[in-house]
């Protein structure tokens, strides 16, 4: 938790943090950033793979160096 977040829920202490809630975005690119690079390949790999409309979907961005 961050400074900030410790000040704005003084309950951190008794419960042991937070929870915190990410919109869906968030989300799938923490997954994203999660994988491992076998994972990530196996995606990729799909027949007719487009970055782009990959993005427009699910909101992950991935660099043209990772693909």
């Amino acid at each position: 938790m961050t400074d900030e977040e410790k000040e704005e829920h003084p309950e951190y202490e008794t419960t042991g943090g937070y929870l915190k809630i990410l919109d869906e975005s968030e989300c799938a690119q923490i997954w994203w950033d999660g994988l491992n690079e076998r994972k990530r390949n196996i995606i990729i790999s799909i027949p007719n793979f487009d970055l782009d409309i990959f993005e427009k979907c699910t909101g992950i961005k991935i660099s043209k160096e990772d693909s």
